[in-house]
């Protein structure tokens, strides 16, 4: 199955191991760390979820529980609207993860979470033109 993030809906950076994620409709906030944040790299590079598979296997000590994990977490950031399905067929390459290689590899994969926050829920959706007071943002109407 091919993926790709849902920009412009979805705004994300990645520091270090972790990806913050913003969802400009629901206002919703998210963090992705480690074997999570590695995934939606993955997926940013244009991995399918087979490739994805390949890649954790080979750079991580993996049980057989790997694809169910992957396989729960994709559904999970599918249904907060992160990813979306995709019809293009896409073959990466292990190149555009260079930079992932240079990290040191993590001996065992770990469950892949996703933080959800909803605590800027209301700042995230005002609009900062048309949705505050005289004084300017961020004083709501």
């Amino acid at each position: 199955m091919n993926y790709k993030i849902n920009f412009p809906r979805i705004a994300l950076e990645t520091i270090d191991d972790e990806t913050i994620i913003i969802d400009f409709e629901t206002g919703l906030y998210f963090t992705a760390k480690d074997e999570a944040s590695l995934i939606l790299m993955l997926i940013y590079e244009n991995y399918n979820k087979e490739q994805i598979i390949d890649y954790i296997e080979s750079n991580y000590t993996c049980n057989n529980t790997i694809y169910y994990l992957i396989d729960n977490f994709i559904n999970l950031i599918e249904s907060h609207n992160i990813i979306i399905k995709t019809d293009k067929n896409s073959i990466a390459e292990i190149k555009n993860v260079s930079n992932l290689n240079s990290k040191p590899i993590i001996k065992t994969f770990n469950t892949p979470t996703l933080q959800i926050f909803s605590d800027m829920k209301d700042m995230l959706l005002l609009d900062p033109i048309h949705d505050v007071k005289n004084e300017g943002w961020p004083n709501k109407k």
